[in-house]
């Protein structure tokens, strides 16, 4: 009994020792706390005021105090280097958190971004931003912080009289004119290659371009070696795909393989159009127009007046047409069905899938509706080219510029013509120069920063 009760005094020693040392260290944490959050307040007067060099040691002391509350104090200290100019800290300050198995709040994301942006880097400052997207796709401002600077551009001159179409979506090569030859431009203004050909096509996503050369087609890789040669005499070519060549032979254009045999009789009309990735024909007899589906048959029994083809070749980009029948352009589905009822006095094809595509009204001015038909972008512009690159050229005052879906000017250029972006590429003309135009970055972009974060969550 007497060992029982020794037992039961030692045990109640040791919960009064454990609580006293716990009463004493909620004390201590609490004073810690108190002083941590005293300091905090004695830095930020300071700051407010603008005294920034009497602030930074309090932050310091305060940080040198562990509490839970570290993480707002070193908030307040990058707020206080931010608003000082002091980026080189403010930065090397973020970029040493994963040291410390920590990570940059969104909104540091945002201003570390607009450092990079204000000392001239916009292609660091949209990669940060990128950055901190993948880690908060769900944080506005980092969104509208690329968004806001996704138009920064360059701008090459080039001494050239006239400017192609670009050989390929993935390529971003135009084509341009020098003293009467056909030259490859790069995307930064340099020739690709030293050899002048008297035309060039676009090239196929397989990497075929058709040229002539000597008075002959000939089809040659994407390193300018031949790959096969006309022998059938055909007079022009227009376009060619992952298959086919578009040419003309005896005044009629058919469908062509590689080595310029002609796939069929059932293939050849007045006028064709590049099969579409919605697998769509655009084909022309006489003065009516039809939709063919790539087995050259007829998709409906409708005769149109005219169908719209973009600069890619294609009527069709998203499933999305412009048809005009009865005198009206009419946005329609690849099979012809309308998408909407309202019809227009003049249109042009869509670039891009679920881009803004440009109409016109019977003034002549022109605006932009969306994929379902609805007016967007009211009728303003003397003329305009559909969305691509989540920009559409238009043109106002006889001078073209780019605006984005909100119809503010992003790109003032004020040239003679514009045509639209090819990933992020495209040429213009102005006082007898060719310009190539440089996008840093697109809508796409933005698209697969988002899918990248969500592969990420996965």
């Amino acid at each position: 009994m007497k060992k029982r009760k020794v037992i039961i005094s030692v045990v109640s020693v040791l919960v009064i020792i454990l609580v006293w040392f716990g009463t004493v260290a909620a004390l201590n944490d609490k004073k810690d706390v108190m002083n941590q959050a005293e300091l905090v307040r004695k830095a930020n007067e300071f700051r407010d005021k603008g005294l920034y060099v009497r602030s930074y040691p309090l932050y310091e002391e305060a940080l040198s105090i562990n509490t839970e509350n570290n993480r707002q104090v070193m908030e307040e200290l990058l707020s206080a280097y931010y608003s000082d100019g002091r980026y080189g800290d403010y930065t090397i300050y973020i970029d040493n958190l994963p040291m410390t198995g920590d990570k940059p709040s969104p909104d540091n994301y945002v201003k570390y971004a607009t450092i990079l942006n204000r000392q001239g880097d916009v292609t660091k400052s949209i990669e940060k931003a990128f950055e901190g997207l993948a880690e908060y796709p769900e944080y506005t401002p980092l969104e509208d912080f690329i968004l806001e600077y996704r138009y920064s551009f360059y701008v090459y001159k080039v001494e050239a009289t006239e400017a192609g179409n670009f050989v390929n979506k993935s390529l971003d090569i135009p084509v341009i004119n020098t003293n009467g030859e056909w030259e490859f431009c790069s995307a930064d203004g340099y020739l690709s290659y030293d050899t002048g050909y008297e035309a060039i096509r676009e090239y196929s996503a397989k990497g075929f371009c058709p040229v002539k050369k000597d008075g002959q087609w000939i089809i040659i890789d994407s390193r300018s070696n031949k790959y096969a040669i006309d022998e059938t005499g055909v007079d022009d070519v227009f376009a060619t795909d992952e298959e086919y060549i578009v040419a003309e032979k005896d005044g009629k254009m058919g469908y062509y393989d590689i080595d310029f045999n002609l796939i069929g009789d059932q293939t050849i009309h007045d006028e064709l159009s590049l099969a579409s990735n919605d697998y769509v024909i655009a084909a022309r007899d006489g003065t009516k127009w039809m939709i063919l589906n790539t087995a050259f048959e007829r998709v409906n029994d409708t005769d149109y007046e005219d169908i719209a083809i973009n600069y890619s070749h294609f009527p069709s980009e998203g499933g999305a047409m412009m048809l005009k029948e009865n005198g009206k352009w009419y946005l329609c589905d690849i099979t012809g069905k309308h998408i909407s009822e309202e019809g227009f006095a003049d249109a042009k094809a869509p670039e891009e899938a679920g881009a803004l595509i440009a109409v016109a009204n019977e003034e002549g001015r022109w605006g932009f509706i969306d994929t379902t038909g609805k007016l967007v972008i009211d009728y303003k512009y003397e003329d305009a080219q559909s969305f691509s690159c989540g920009l559409g050229a238009v043109m106002e005052y006889d001078e073209w510029d780019y605006i984005d879906s909100s119809d503010t000017v992003r790109i003032k250029l004020g040239v003679e013509e514009l045509r639209p972006f090819h990933d992020g590429v495209a040429v213009a003309k102005n006082g007898g120069k060719i310009l190539i135009i440089n996008l840093y970055f697109t809508e796409k972009d933005i698209e697969d920063a988002k899918a990248g974060a969500k592969n990420e969550d996965v």
